[in-house]
């Protein structure tokens, strides 16, 4: 049985199957939003996880990106006692308290997105996400080496304040931009925010103001999107070529068409599915993997188009 509650978070409750032995209960937090299919898609991992398993799962999501919301879900959490708990990362100096407190009072803790990397990491038993870092590193190279383009003024869309996992792609970008083209390459980033209307708005202004633009790069879909329909309404295709991260409806529409280049998939089905799997797996038997579950980057564009639409339409990537 699963019920679906929508109030500030958006849970499931998947009932176990097992009557001998004490229920497990796990919960997925995430930064959100919920209303974006980007986390829809996880959120179906969790679920299927969930009743492959016979345990039971919440996920738990602000309704749009917002970090002291998450941090109040995370807390809600922890004092409940679960079985063990997922969580992204997203600004770990708010996160860091509430998942150390939970690692301390014997909760194992799976993070998501992105991994701790600093010194005095939070504890934890694994990491399920993407090489954010590689993201803006691989797509600059196949700008580069397969695209053949070598932009003059580049544009970075980041779509939620201070999330580490998007600075981190930015960087990656930056990176192999600056130490291949030098300073023939101009980089300037640009806080869209996750409102479709307000994004797009952001993007004209900052256009229309440096019209020498000719390359964007948008850190996932909730600033793909709008760069599309923005790309798209004002008849600069060809003229501006657009690379971005995450999957969604509108991005393969826009490989199809031919507005968006490319974009790397993170296949965040299994950041729902994997972390059910692996904290399932650490309380029955000890066990835990040995290194980073990298889910990505995956590239998609025309070459791969066909294989990965259809899974995108079910909602699975």
């Amino acid at each position: 049985m699963i019920r679906k509650l929508i109030i500030y978070s958006f849970a499931v409750f998947i009932a176990g199957f097992s009557f001998g032995a004490p229920k497990e209960v796990y919960y997925i937090v995430a930064h959100g939003g919920i209303t974006n299919p980007f986390w829809q898609r996880t959120l179906k991992g969790a679920e299927d996880a969930g009743k492959e398993l016979g345990v039971e799962v919440h996920f738990l999501a602000p309704e749009q990106y917002d970090v002291r919301q998450m941090v109040d879900m995370l807390g809600t959490a922890i004092a409940s006692k679960p079985t063990g708990i997922a969580s992204t990362l997203s600004i770990p100096e708010m996160t860091d308290d509430p998942l150390r407190t939970a690692a301390k009072n014997g909760i194992p803790v799976v993070l998501l997105d992105a991994d701790d990397n600093r010194p005095n990491p939070i504890p934890h038993i694994a990491f399920v996400g993407w090489n954010a870092y590689g993201i803006g590193t691989q797509s600059a190279d196949k700008i580069i080496d397969e695209l053949g383009i070598k932009p003059k003024h580049v544009l970075i869309g980041l779509h939620e304040p201070g999330n580490i996992a998007l600075e981190a792609r930015a960087q990656g970008m930056v990176d192999v931009l600056t130490k291949r083209l030098g300073s023939s390459v101009k980089i300037d980033k640009l806080l869209t925010t996750v409102d479709m209307a307000k994004a797009m708005s952001a993007y004209d202004s900052f256009l229309t103001s440096h019209p020498d633009v000719d390359l964007i790069f948008a850190t996932g879909s909730a600033s793909g999107d709008p760069a599309i329909k923005f790309l798209e309404e004002k008849k600069l295709q060809g003229k501006i070529t657009l690379v971005t991260a995450d999957l969604s409806e509108q991005i393969m529409g826009g490989i199809e068409r031919g507005t968006v280049a490319f974009t790397s998939d993170c296949q965040q089905y299994l950041w729902g599915y994997l972390p059910v799997v692996y904290l399932h797996l650490y309380h029955k038997y000890n066990m835990r993997p040995v290194s980073p579950t990298f889910t990505g980057p995956s590239i998609v564009d025309r070459s791969n188009f066909e294989a990965v639409k259809a899974l995108v339409s079910e909602g699975i990537r």
